[in-house]
């Protein structure tokens, strides 16, 4: 599997809220609330870090999150995220 290095699109506005993050993209009005852990990788989506780094930032953040659920995790929010036009994928 090939490196997968997300980074957050720069025109998406966001703040923090409590324990989560609201997200904005102006070009479609979209607001878009990411949990906790959600916040947590996309602030480490920077177009350096790996997904693979990111995941053990996480196993660091998190007790009990496993190396392997860590990475699969990350690969799932980055996707999501991807999908909804709010990381790349360098």
């Amino acid at each position: 599997m090939s490196e997968v290095i997300p980074k957050r699109i720069a025109e998406v506005k966001w703040r923090s809220e409590d324990e989560n993050l609201v997200l904005y993209t102006a070009t479609d009005n979209r607001i878009i609330v990411l949990n906790q852990t959600a916040a947590f990788i996309w602030k480490l989506a920077d177009g350096e870090k790996t997904a693979e780094e990111i995941a053990d930032e996480v196993v660091e953040e998190y007790e009990n999150v496993t190396r392997d659920k860590a990475l699969k995790d990350v690969h799932k929010v980055i996707q999501n995220l991807k999908s909804k036009n709010l990381v790349t994928v360098v």
